[in-house]
């Protein structure tokens, strides 16, 4: 598969040249493939290199250029390299602030997946603390019935039992429920 993806990709670039939407496709795929090969150096070079290209085709902010470093970022979670994917993540999370502000699911999103990475790396307290302003922005845009804002709360609730903090853990678990507890 890999070596095919690769001669593909240098026939994509004799034909269509580095920046045409054809080829970008090809060298995410090459990225995508490392990745589940476990080439996790290579795939992050790879992908790296993908940013690069869909940056000057696109610019910086664009969804494929985040969409893509937030693939990066998973591979450092993969790696274990919390910090790095953190860094990336809040890059990703500042620009999709200003483009589309902090309620929207896709900023949100990437609120979640940085609770995420802290609950990879077994730190609660900065997890809890994501996480809650993930689930008020999932409250104040879809309500507190929304299958998101209810996935927020029982993350919510299982982090407070890790914290030991179990009033806050009863609050997150009724809201789960409805309050019907």
């Amino acid at each position: 598969g890999e070596k095919l993806l690769r001669l593909t990709l240098v026939e994509k670039e004799k034909v269509f040249g580095k920046n045409h939407p054809s080829t970008v496709a090809t060298m995410l795929n090459l990225g995508l493939l490392l990745k589940e090969m476990g080439n996790f150096d290579l795939a992050r070079r790879q992908l790296g290199y993908v940013v690069q290209v869909q940056s000057d085709i696109y610019g910086e902010n664009d969804a494929a250029v985040l969409k893509t470093m937030e693939l990066i970022a998973t591979i450092h979670v993969e790696q274990r390299m919390y910090d790095a994917a953190l860094i990336i993540l809040k890059q990703v999370l500042a620009s999709k602030l200003m483009e589309f502000g902090k309620n929207h699911p896709d900023t949100v999103g990437v609120l979640e997946t940085i609770a995420e990475v802290h609950m990879h790396d077994k730190d609660w307290e900065n997890a809890k603390d994501v996480y809650m302003k993930a689930s008020y922005a999932r409250e104040e845009r879809s309500g507190k019935n929304d299958p998101t804002a209810l996935n927020c709360y029982n993350r919510l609730g299982k982090i407070c039992e890790k914290l030991e903090d179990y009033n806050e853990c009863t609050l997150q678990y009724k809201k789960l429920l409805g309050g019907t507890i």
